[in-house]
């Protein structure tokens, strides 16, 4: 299960305000299924090990 494209990082590991603690709090909105975990982990060990092969042009 892959968590749908507005569900990032930064929106997972932040807090929501008092006012967006209504009902539709952060971790309400952005549930990462059990079975997920360790895929996500796989994906990072890949990026991050493939981040000085890659060539970087900025």
């Amino acid at each position: 299960v892959v968590p749908s494209s507005s569900c990032s990082a930064a929106h997972r590991e932040s807090q929501p305000s008092p006012t967006q603690n209504l009902n539709t709090s952060a971790a309400e909105e952005c549930e990462v299924e059990p079975d997920a975990a360790p895929a996500m982990v796989l994906v990072v060990v890949v990026v991050v090990l493939l981040l000085p092969v890659l060539p970087v042009t900025l």
